[in-house]
Formats: structure tokens, sequence, C-alpha cells
């Protein structure tokens, strides 16, 4: 494309100007005066300071973050507060970050396939050496060898049933136009889900379990959603996890956020540290199956 001078380019008529500097350069924008903003530069800039823009946390956020993770030290019961409590903080924490000023919806959302029966992990034998049980297994193709173990027992079950689930799903809205009529449409763009647990048994969970915890993220986001890529929180007892999801990657479609923060322990860390971790997660725009 050959260049113009900009005291050329200020003479010449409009349709004058080859047709990739014609779609950028609108009358408007011609007459506009050198230095002027536009209305259209106004709401852009209006957008990036409202995405930047961190409100301080409140006094009720801190008392729902307390709330539920100091819910622990009671077990979990049928009459327990436990998922109440985890409600409440999750609910506030993703109007928080995915706030209605921003076209963002939050509402509870029905459980997927893998996790509307809840949930088992295999314990570890006492011969299986210990293992790093937060990062997920590499999945084995279907083909790999496999020893035969000598000595063959009923392995031990760690589960988590329904009722210990919940899930919160956020929803973004974009204006659709179809023949000049427009049109708010709805689409999912992350989630959130709880795993009540007390953690008891879990430096005793097996390697060899085909599924992570974090695959009860995968529902929401795949089959559900319609996502390729996206990214889920989870409420691992009174953790806070938080994964990156793609549908792509068949054995391990669900993996760690990468950051060394990927998982929080709330009895432990404080709500401004999660908080300024979130900040950085929610960042990730999601991408669907249809390519938009």
């Amino acid at each position: 494309m050959a260049l113009h001078r900009l005291s050329d380019a200020s003479e010449m008529n409009l349709h004058d100007l080859p047709a990739d500097l014609e779609l950028q350069f609108s009358p408007t924008e011609m007459n506009r005066p050198l230095g002027a903003v536009s209305a259209a530069d106004n709401d852009e800039q209006t957008v990036e300071d409202s995405q930047e823009t961190v409100l301080p946390l409140d006094d009720r956020l801190q008392t729902l973050y307390n709330t539920y993770h100091t819910s622990y030290t009671c077990p979990i019961t049928a009459q327990s507060a436990h998922m109440q409590h985890a409600r409440d903080l999750a609910f506030a924490l993703l109007q928080r970050h995915y706030p209605a000023s921003q076209q963002y919806r939050v509402e509870a959302s029905a459980l997927g396939p893998l996790t509307k029966y809840g949930l088992n992990f295999e314990l570890k034998t006492d011969g299986e050496p210990d293992s790093d049980t937060d990062m997920p297994r590499t999945k084995r193709p279907k083909y790999a060898n496999k020893k035969e173990k000598a000595v063959h027992s009923e392995p031990a079950w760690h589960s988590i049933l329904p009722e210990n689930i919940a899930a919160f799903a956020v929803k973004k809205g974009t204006v659709e136009v179809n023949e000049g009529v427009e049109t708010l449409v709805w689409r999912a763009y992350t989630n959130l889900v709880i795993l009540l647990d007390d953690m008891s048994t879990f430096p005793r969970w097996s390697r060899e379990n085909l599924n992570h915890r974090g695959d009860a993220l995968a529902d929401l986001p795949g089959i559900i959603g319609g996502m390729q890529r996206g990214h889920g929180i989870l409420f691992f007892g009174p953790r806070l996890e938080m994964y990156s999801y793609d549908a792509n990657d068949a054995y391990k479609p669900v993996k760690p956020y990468a950051n060394p923060d990927w998982r929080m322990d709330m009895r432990t860390t404080s709500l401004a540290e999660v908080d300024i971790v979130l900040r950085s997660f929610i960042r990730q725009e999601p991408i669907y199956m249809d390519g938009y």
C-alpha cells in the first residue's frame, strides 16, 4: 500500500483514498481537529478503566471469607452450614470480580454429568509411595503396559457426595444484531464449583486415580458452555484453587492455572492475597467451539 503524507491526505476526497484506508477513516474522523478524542475512543478508555478499577475489600466479604474457612473446625454433616457458607462466599467473590456493571451475570448452575452423582477417589495402598496429589496425574494411553500386582486387594475409596457439591456459572452478555434488531445474548464465561471436604484423607489419595479433583470443572465450560479454552475456580474444602481448561487436550483437559499460587488455603491466606491472584486470573478470555 502506498503511503500518503498527512498534509496530502487532508486535501484528498474520501473516495480517493485506497480501500484499506477508507475503512479506517470516516468523514467524522477526517474532519476531527488534530488531538481531539472521539466518542469511540472515550468509550474504549472507559471500558479499560472500569476493568482496572479495584474496589476496596469490604467487611461483609471479609466476614463471609472468615466464616467459610473457620466452618471446617466442625464436622461436615447434613445439618451443618458448610454449604450455605460456601455458596454465600462464592456468590460474593464472583459478583466482585464479574460485576453486573460490566455485563456479567452470576447464577447457580446444575451439576454436569461428571459431578451429578458425586466424586470418588481411590486411596493409595500401604505399599504405594507418597506422591504429590496436588498435580494432575499424567494420564497414560489406553494401550500402555501395566504390571500385574502380586497381591490383589479391594481398594479403599473416599467419596464426595452430590449434596456436598454445588456450582455457579458466570455468563457475559453480548449484543447480537439480526436484521437490524439488537438482542442481548448471554454466553457461559467461567464457572466455580464447590467440593465440601474436610481433606482428612487427602494425603492418601492415590496417584492411580484417573480423575483429578479439578476435573469437576470440566462439565460447565466444555459440555455445557461450549468452550474450546476457558478457566474455572474450585472451592476444595477450605482451599481456593484455579484451573485452566483446554478441550484439545484429550488426556488432561483441566490443568492447574500457571501461577505458583494456583491453590491457596483460605485458613492461612488472607482475603487480600486471594483477591490479588484472582484479579490476574479473571483476565483470561474464553475461546468457544464456534470460534468466537
